[in-house]
């Protein structure tokens, strides 16, 4: 790795640190920061809520190209596809080397509570949540109990950002239900359109 694009890594992991997204935790290893993970956890008002998420990203061309990125948890998601790849339009096809990780844990974040149908890599995924909300919604929750849930006691991991201090989770979590459900009454005015037609 260059030392402009090492000390670019460590600027933005300093950044995160100071500032960490809501509902997100950051950990790698000093040896080989090429590689960053992240504990996402499931914002309040989505399937995902109460499941903690486990996100690798691959800094090996960062900043000149966007990360790629894995979700590690199972999670049924139409953005990302069955082996975890990450679909984040977003970061590839807006990408400028001016966004740091910061805005990319963001975007996956907010990935989980407006997911994209339309750029699906987990196809079965964008299809249900077009077609029937509710039954995507019930599977994606039921997924996210199974892999995602931590065991009883263990609660989020430590240093989860949850914003909790301040009382900035209760407004938090009424804009990302706010959010879910705008994307849901979005999804469902597709599928009764795409009905229509046929």
């Amino acid at each position: 790795m260059a030392p402009a694009q090492m000390k670019r890594i460590v600027q933005d992991l300093r950044e995160v640190e100071r500032d960490l997204p809501e509902g997100v935790r950051v950990s790698y290893d000093e040896e080989n920061l090429s590689q960053v993970f992240a504990d996402v956890a499931g914002p309040v008002g989505t399937p995902y809520a109460g499941g903690v998420f486990r996100v690798r990203l691959d800094l090996a061309e960062f900043p000149e190209k966007a990360p790629k990125g894995w979700m590690l948890t199972k999670i049924f998601h139409p953005n990302i596809a069955r082996n975890g790849e990450i679909c984040v339009n977003t970061i590839k096809r807006d990408w400028s080397p001016d966004h740091g990780l910061r805005h990319i844990l963001a975007v996956i974040r907010c990935l989980l509570i407006e997911p994209n149908a339309e750029s699906a890599l987990n196809e079965e995924a964008g299809k249900q949540l077009l077609d029937d909300y509710a039954g995507f919604a019930d599977y994606a929750r039921t997924m996210t109990e199974i892999h995602a849930t931590p065991k009883a006691g263990q609660g989020l991991p430590l240093g989860v950002n949850t914003g909790a201090e301040n009382g900035v989770q209760v407004a938090a979590d009424k804009a990302a239900l706010k959010k879910a459900e705008k994307a849901k009454a979005k999804a469902q005015a597709k599928a009764k359109k795409s009905m229509q037609r046929l």
